[in-house]
């Protein structure tokens, strides 16, 4: 995967992890489809910009991929889970 976000480690240290992180708007999300069997590229998905934590789950079924990850539009939604 190619993600639009982009983590900047130099600046974690004594900062909150939401600090690292950027949202590039303007640029789409690659998605690279690679078979597993010669490891090699089979086809690029493009979407709009999203921010995730991890891939829940993939899979294949009647010959698509299924790929389920829980999106947020931007990495401001990580402002939500702190405790007050």
């Amino acid at each position: 995967f190619e993600f639009a976000e982009e983590i900047r480690i130099p600046q974690i240290k004594n900062k909150p992890m939401i600090s690292c992180f950027k949202t590039f708007h303007d640029k789409t999300t690659k998605i690279h489809l690679i078979d597993r069997k010669t490891g090699k590229l089979r086809q690029t998905f493009q979407t709009g910009t999203f921010f995730f934590f991890h891939v829940i789950n993939q899979y294949e079924k009647d010959d698509h991929v299924v790929i389920d990850i829980c999106c947020f539009k931007d990495s401001d939604m990580m402002n939500s889970m702190y405790v007050h």
